[in-house]
């Protein structure tokens, strides 16, 4: 298997297993008392459901009329830090997991008797899979044996239908990044604010739409699918595609569903670097930046 590169079970994710991993509030002063903060990661209701979906109001759809639904949504994500502008720590956790945004909005662990402030720094790493690595409770031994095994960032599998036509995928993305300096999409600052005796929730949003993109790093990037049923039609045809088989598809000259008609539209990277000029180089690139704080508060994102 050729996997994209742009650029055992424990307990539940919980109190217990965070603060055991987590150094707290090193150094901060505690005089405005302290609350406490939970990490949750979610795929929104796009992992859960699929395409389409309303969200504030507004249909998200693939433009080429082809509805998505995903069976997992499989992601490595850890390394939570919390610090604050002058250095001083409130979260440093060394623990790793392997979720499943398809089953549901895990938490990466609650923790307590944090000094109430705003803290401006969030950070978190998107590791290759590893041994050590926790499993989220909707997580089979098998699925996480798999990623571990491709040392996969991402396994997302599902399928996609039009009309009578039904095309399945099985994308594995070895695509490690690590996110820091995240603003709150909540309120448009940097970092979280913790209150004295809250309890406060942040989210880490991961936009899946992201995946389906037609340019990068533009506002008018359209979700299409052609191109990845044009991927399978150029290699097996066996309807499910791969990651194998989204590198078949060249940049310079994309087909059609039926793989064989021009697809007529151009996929545009912009100042985006890719690895190579084909389909499965630009989802690679496009997924690096799914991840957000809160909606869509952005992070500095490089790779590991």
């Amino acid at each position: 298997m050729t996997l994209l590169a742009p650029l055992a079970r424990t307990a539940p994710l919980g109190f217990a297993a965070a603060l055991a991993t987590s150094t707290a509030a090193c150094g901060a002063d505690d005089s405005l008392g302290t609350g406490t903060l939970e990490v949750v990661v979610t795929g929104e209701d796009a992992a859960k459901t699929g395409f389409p979906f309303e969200e504030d109001g507004e249909r998200i759809a693939l433009a080429d009329d082809w509805t998505i639904v995903f069976s997992q949504v499989l992601l490595s994500i850890g390394e939570l830090e919390v610090t604050g502008s002058g250095g001083d720590t409130a979260v440093a956790s060394t623990d790793r997991w392997i979720v499943d945004l398809h089953a549901g909005d895990p938490s990466l662990g609650r923790y307590g008797g944090l000094p109430a402030r705003r803290w401006e720094q969030l950070g978190f790493v998107i590791p290759r899979a590893a041994t050590g690595a926790r499993l989220g409770d909707a997580v089979s031994t098998a699925a996480g044996e798999q990623m571990i095994a491709a040392g996969a960032t991402h396994l997302l599998t599902g399928t996609a239908t039009r009309g009578s036509t039904s095309v399945g995928f099985e994308l594995v993305l070895v695509n490690p990044t690590r996110s820091s300096s995240c603003t709150n999409g909540a309120d448009g600052k940097q970092g979280v604010v913790i209150a004295n005796g809250g309890a406060a929730e942040v989210e880490i949003t991961i936009h899946l739409d992201h995946l389906f993109w037609d340019s990068l790093g533009s506002e008018e990037a359209r979700l299409r699918f052609d191109a990845w049923a044009g991927a399978d039609a150029l290699g097996d045809a066996d309807g499910r595609v791969t990651t194998d088989e989204l590198a078949l598809q060249p940049l310079s000259d994309l087909k059609g569903a039926d793989g064989t008609s021009p697809l007529g539209v151009v996929y545009d990277s912009g100042s985006v670097p890719l690895a190579a000029q084909h389909l499965g180089a630009f989802v690679g690139a496009s997924a690096s930046s799914m991840a957000h704080l809160n909606g869509d508060g952005l992070c500095t994102i490089s790779a590991l």
